[in-house]
């Protein structure tokens, strides 16, 4: 294009150079500068680069080859930086992905493969109760409310249940409803179904006494529910969803409540004896 000066060369010498200095840093496509050949010459065919082999051996960190379960589709979830992450010796490795920086909690966090010990599996029990104390005097699980999945209208002993033992690290999982869209916990029947496998929650056996921690729950003859389930607590005691304080009030709500473990929590005539699960680990 025109320019309205001429470069000034005064004073500077060229020296002729048998290389490209701007090589290094911009590789400009070579097909754009190439005169087109004579018909009387066939063209030189420019030989061929051969493809640059991936490196192998126990000390290359093979920066060119396929990722290995570092990409964001791939089991770690990670930045994506090729076999570099296998190396912990690689720059690359250590500032762009690493086991702390996953962005999913899971696969940070796995869920423990090795039993639970007595002491950790006490912790989580007594984690279980001091949850369902703070809610002592909760309306949260009222009939008339909703939360979660729950819509209003509907019973939640099993969700307050739920919640409490998720909380602490010990969820029963939830399996119920839609396997991509809502889902439930288990029911107070379900609980109640000695033949019902809980992930995590064995059925006390008719010698053994049940401890605070523990889940208890009965079948009922309920319209719009299967039974009743609450929480083992202290001294004695059921932790869980309890009737209206004062059920001549209209509107009353349902609260948490602590009373004197009894054999029979279902307000209606029940299908069943009580049954007591206990957290076990996975």
């Amino acid at each position: 294009m025109p320019v309205d000066y001429q470069p000034d060369f005064d004073g500077c010498s060229l020296v002729p150079v048998d290389y490209d200095p701007f090589a290094a840093d911009c590789l400009a496509p070579q097909a754009q500068f190439q005169q087109p050949p004579t018909p009387t010459q066939p063209a030189q065919q420019q030989p061929q680069t051969q493809p640059q082999q991936p490196a192998t051996g126990a000390d290359q960190p093979g920066v060119n080859g396929p990722a290995t379960g570092n990409s964001p589709s791939g089991p770690a979830g990670g930045a994506g930086v090729g076999n570099a992450g296998s190396d912990p010796g690689n720059p690359t490795w250590a500032q762009g992905w690493s086991i702390e920086s996953s962005p999913f909690g899971g696969y940070s966090n796995p869920t423990p493969t090795q039993p639970l010990t007595d002491d950790q599996l006490a912790l989580i029990r007594q984690k279980i109760i001091e949850a369902a104390q703070r809610q002592i005097g909760s309306t949260d699980w009222d009939t008339k409310v909703a939360k979660g999945n729950f819509p209003e209208g509907t019973n939640k002993c099993n969700l307050f249940v739920h919640e409490m033992l998720t909380g602490a690290g010990a969820t029963p999982g939830l399996p119920n409803g839609h396997l991509y869209w809502k889902q439930y916990p288990p029911s107070a029947g379900q609980w109640a179904d000695p033949s019902y496998a809980i992930p995590g929650w064995r059925v006390l056996g008719p010698d053994e006494s049940p401890q605070a921690g523990d889940v208890a729950a009965q079948p009922g003859n309920y319209s719009d529910a299967t039974g009743h389930v609450v929480i083992v607590g202290p001294n004695n005691t059921f932790i869980g969803v309890g009737p209206p304080e004062h059920p001549e009030i209209p509107g009353d709500p349902e609260k948490i409540e602590s009373i004197p473990k009894k054999d029979n929590i279902v307000r209606l005539p029940a299908k069943g004896p009580l049954l007591y699960r206990r957290f076990v680990g996975r």
